[in-house]
């Protein structure tokens, strides 16, 4: 794949991965993959798009659904990153994590502010309270696990004095998601994920 493994394997591995620690394995899986320049679908007619766009819905035993979704057209610059709804209230946040971007101006990963949001990012929290009443407050920062904290336990685990912070397991079950997808898209339909061949 000629643009560093498409939005499935380049972006979509790190947002799967982010629903994958939150909530486990997924019990199926549905997608689309979608060339959004080209105006294409992965599909049995046409098998070798190469997606800018990815549209998926795990599905668990207990009947949560997570959307995961990648697009390359959008006029907006704040993005929503993460909303979840539930039966007593909403969390709605938007914005990137920042470590890259302060990375960029050249701030350290010792300086006491990195990796915490702007107050502008801050998420919102909506909850139904009793009578129905409904309340709305910003959730501020939270000390943020920075880029730094991974490379440290890599090298406590390349001392045998840790386990790696990634398992083996867990980059398996990511990749078994992200196959899923594909194979969803490719037949237009809802794959068990307990039923697919990962052999090859």
């Amino acid at each position: 794949m000629s643009q560093g493994g498409s939005a499935l394997y380049d972006l979509a591995p790190h947002l799967v991965d982010q629903a994958y620690v939150l909530f486990g394995m997924p019990s199926s899986v549905a997608g689309k993959l979608v060339s959004q320049r080209d105006g294409r679908v992965l599909s049995p007619e046409d098998p070798n798009v190469e997606p800018d766009a990815v549209n998926l819905q795990l599905y668990y035993a207990s009947g949560l659904i997570v959307h995961v979704r990648i697009g390359v057209l959008s006029a907006e610059t704040r993005q929503p990153r993460f909303w979840v709804r539930g039966t007593k209230g909403s969390y709605h946040k938007t914005g990137l994590d920042p470590q890259e971007d302060q990375l960029k101006a050249g701030m350290k990963t010792t300086d006491a502010q990195f990796g915490w949001d702007s107050d502008e990012s801050h998420g919102r929290l909506v909850t139904v309270g009793e009578g129905e009443k409904m309340r709305e407050e910003v959730c501020p920062n939270v000390e943020p696990v920075t880029y730094k904290k991974i490379y440290e336990l890599f090298g406590e685990a390349l001392r045998g004095k840790g386990p790696v912070p990634v398992p083996a397991s867990q980059a398996r079950d990511v990749l078994r998601i992200l196959e899923a997808a594909r194979e969803s898209s490719l037949t237009r339909r809802e794959i068990q994920l307990s039923q697919m061949n990962f052999s090859h």
